[in-house]
């Protein structure tokens, strides 16, 4: 995995600097609290459903979430006591442990049971934690989507090759190579396709890097590729 200058690294946002932002002044706030919800929420919908086995129950437990950050209930929130994910877990889990000592439809929602193995999974591995497997999802499926917005952009098919290519993994090279040209997708010479291939990779491994780097506090090129492999995402950029 090749490395990121410092440079480029110092001029990305932190999730932590918007978090400061987000509890700052009145002028600045409402449109990095909307974009911290915005990134984060996907993740958090899966968690929530996951955890909670009821679309009702995590739409309310999100709700809330929403509701206290907006309101500064996360202001003194400490870079220093860990990833930003992790406070965002830890308070999901709280408010979900709220949320089940306080319905009246616990019984009938079945939360008991969901809830317990949301407590049992605290101090799991990231790679088994729930939530970190909600981000991962929630930040390949960005960055796929990035990638569809690159190829719009460009006219180049970055996003339409490397897609068949995971969804079809059985094919070889030159077979997804023809498949692609009997539907007519813009391809350069069959000779320098395999080049092309190889620049759709990069391209989608470097929108997922810089997602990572953006949800770390201005993270060591160490620490952004431990992160990868605690998120099972590092394959994707080698």
């Amino acid at each position: 995995m090749s490395s990121s200058h410092p440079s480029r690294l110092s001029r990305i946002e932190t999730q932590w600097s918007m978090v400061d932002l987000a509890h700052g002044s009145k002028s600045s706030r409402g449109h990095v609290q909307e974009q911290l919800i915005e990134r984060y929420g996907p993740a958090i919908k899966r968690y929530l459903l996951a955890s909670l086995k009821n679309e009702d129950a995590a739409a309310e437990v999100f709700q809330e979430f929403a509701l206290r950050f907006v309101r500064g209930d996360f202001r003194n929130a400490d870079a220093e006591k860990g990833k930003f994910r992790s406070m965002i877990k830890t308070s999901l889990y709280r408010l979900m442990i709220d949320y089940h000592r306080q319905s009246t439809k616990q019984k009938k929602l079945g939360l008991a049971v969901e809830v317990d193995e949301v407590v049992a999974e605290q101090d799991d591995e990231p790679k088994n934690d729930s939530f970190s497997m909600a981000w991962r999802e929630s930040l390949l499926d960005e960055s796929w989507n990035r990638l569809e917005q690159l190829e719009q952009q460009t006219g180049k098919s970055y996003f339409t090759v490397l897609r068949t290519r995971v969804d079809q993994p059985q094919l070889t090279t030159r077979q997804l190579y023809q498949c692609l040209v009997e539907r007519d997708v813009s391809l350069p010479a069959e000779s320098a396709f395999r080049v092309f291939l190889h620049r759709s990779r990069a391209r989608l491994a470097a929108i997922l890097r810089d997602q990572v780097v953006q949800s770390l506090d201005n993270p060591t090129d160490e620490e952004i590729e431990l992160e990868l492999i605690e998120l099972g995402l590092h394959h994707y950029c080698k």
